[in-house]
């Protein structure tokens, strides 16, 4: 349809009445609200983009002091929209998590915010990462693309290599050359440089690669195996808190069974937000559940942490119950003999114990609201739903 000229609409709105002027600025100034929302939600996603870090090993770590992650009072707004408000974001040392919540609580959200240091008291030398998007399909190998996470090897390797072929004839130079080698050999032995190789072809391996593909360049693989490029970056650097999210989109059986005995052998803490329970039950400690813009901890894995919020939410229930039926009894009281004047100190001391109850009250437990998707029936179209005049059909 051709859009309508300045003209045309100006003419058209020459022509209506005021609530039919009113109704369409309405209109426009929605429409006008949900374009800018959009465009701030977009420029949000390639802010976040850029100021995630990427992938790197770093091999001088910190005082294990600061490993711990503890941070009280966070609240996080995006956009217009409150995911959390005042909560405790906390993670130990060593151990692994699961963070799990509905669609939509702020999950990604709240890791992108640690991620980019961006939630108060977090030490800023804290080396933290997360699976980036799937890695850019390109000439290198994907045996480089992990290799390359390792910065300083890889600078380490490319000046050996240049001081190892000096042609030069000043002997103080060749001098300073051997001494700096020695250098650079006692710093490589120190960050298990020579071992680097081998422990990506571990990781890729372990994924679903082969020895062979691993030399082969990155954009002759899908998307899907990018992303396993990906994980294998992050799993490859070791940070010291580690995102991985929905990992299990990515992997078939095999490689998401080495990946779940993988993690278990690092000595980082590791936050996992799936949906794969077994991966959970298999995988982590502890489970936080981001739910009422809050933060709630439970120690065992995904199945443990379903009983224990079972048993809670009955044990709220039977208290609320009991406060209910307290206060039934009080009020039968202070209604039959409020009016007694020789009862009327012992009736406001009942609806003062009334009150107080109240105050203390269970608040109601609510059912989360499922989603139900409902189809609607199409009407039948009217014959001929293609029609196709003077054509010739045929193969060349």
């Amino acid at each position: 349809m051709q859009e309508k000229s300045t003209e045309e609409r100006a003419k058209e709105e020459a022509e209506m009445t005021p609530y039919q002027l009113k109704k369409l600025n309405q209109r426009r100034e929605r429409e006008e609200k949900e374009r800018a929302e959009i465009e701030d939600e977009i420029n949000g996603l390639l802010q976040t983009k850029e100021a995630i870090p990427p992938p790197r090993v770093y091999h001088d770590k910190y005082d294990n002091d600061v490993k711990d992650i503890w941070c009280p009072g966070v609240t996080i707004i995006a956009g217009s929209k409150e995911l959390l408000i005042d909560t405790t974001v906390k993670f130990t040392r060593g151990r692994k998590y699961g963070l799990v919540g509905r669609n939509g609580t702020g999950k990604t959200t709240l890791i992108n915010s640690i991620c980019r240091k961006e939630i108060a008291g977090l030490a800023k030398n804290l080396h933290i990462l997360q699976v980036e998007q799937e890695v850019i399909g390109d000439d290198k190998s994907i045996l480089e693309h992990v290799l390359e996470c390792d910065v300083e090897r890889a600078d380490l390797l490319a000046e050996q290599d240049k001081l190892i072929n000096y042609e030069g004839t000043d002997e103080e130079v060749k001098a300073e050359n051997a001494q700096r080698l020695a250098e650079i050999d006692e710093r490589l032995d120190f960050i298990d440089a020579h071992e680097a190789e081998q422990k990506a072809v571990m990781i890729l391996v372990g994924l679903g690669f082969t020895e062979e593909n691993i030399k082969e360049p990155s954009k002759a693989f899908s998307g899907g195996w990018r992303m396993r490029i990906s994980i294998a970056k992050v799993v490859f650097c070791e940070p010291e808190v580690l995102f991985l999210d929905e990992p299990t989109n990515h992997l078939d059986l095999v490689a998401l069974i080495w990946l779940e005995q993988y993690i278990k052998t690092l000595d980082i803490t590791v936050v996992i937000i799936s949906h794969a329970r077994d991966f959970l039950n298999e995988v982590v400690d502890e489970i936080i559940e981001l739910q009422n813009q809050k933060l709630t901890y439970y120690k065992g894995n995904f199945d443990i942490f379903q009983r224990t919020k079972t048993e809670q939410k009955k044990e709220r229930m039977r208290k609320r119950e009991m406060q209910l039926a307290e206060i039934a009894h009080m009020q039968t009281f202070v209604d039959r003999f409020k009016a007694n004047a020789k009862l009327t100190t012992m009736a406001q001391s009942r609806m003062k114990a009334i009150d107080k109850i109240k105050a203390e009250l269970q608040e109601e437990e609510f059912h989360e609201v499922d989603y139900v998707f409902r189809f609607p029936v199409p009407e039948k179209l009217s014959r001929p739903v293609l029609q196709l005049t003077d054509c010739k059909i045929g193969y060349s």
